[in-house]
């Protein structure tokens, strides 16, 4: 599962910085051509329950595969089954743990007004006046100005497109 693999909770780490530092180990995931053609992304799949010899597809929406290996890799028990887990439709009705934009902190998940993805949240200003965030995402494009392909990258976003914060974190 990659760097952090399961830590205990007896260890003391927080779990926040678990789950971003576990986000942040896989900045390296890019797909060669744009096609889901990276190994690291069937284990997503695979830590998920799902048979990725089955179904293979060349066009998987995994950013919510992604942020969940986050957690499950430092304990922290998703809000559905864990097959349910790879639909953002599935986190943004998780509304238990939805909360307000202004308690947002590292270590949580964002859901966006335009389109169905998800990434984790790295770095929140809680300043309402401060527009920007940073989050780490999967299957997500490259910052601007950057060359490559679709994987793992972190880049600044606007808190504004923001649909839900949802907190599996207390």
């Amino acid at each position: 599962m990659g760097v952090c693999q399961h830590i205990p909770s007896n260890t003391g780490i927080d779990s926040r910085k678990c789950v971003v530092d576990w986000w942040e180990s896989q900045l390296y995931v890019k797909e060669k051509t744009n096609r889901n053609d990276n190994p690291q992304i069937d284990v997503y799949f695979k830590n998920l329950g799902f048979n990725t010899t089955k179904y293979y597809w060349t066009h998987k929406m995994w950013c919510a595969a992604f942020v969940s290996n986050g957690y499950l890799a430092c304990g922290i028990k998703l809000p559905f089954k864990n097959s349910l887990a790879p639909a953002v439709f599935n986190w943004n009705n998780a509304k238990a743990f939805h909360i307000s934009k202004l308690d947002a902190k590292p270590g949580d998940v964002v859901t966006y007004t335009w389109g169905s993805h998800i990434e984790g949240i790295k770095e929140w200003i809680p300043n309402p006046k401060y527009p920007f965030f940073t989050p780490i995402g999967g299957n997500t494009k490259p910052p601007k100005g950057v060359e490559g392909t679709q994987g793992v990258w972190q880049k600044n976003r606007l808190k504004v497109e923001v649909r839900n914060v949802i907190s599996l974190i207390k």
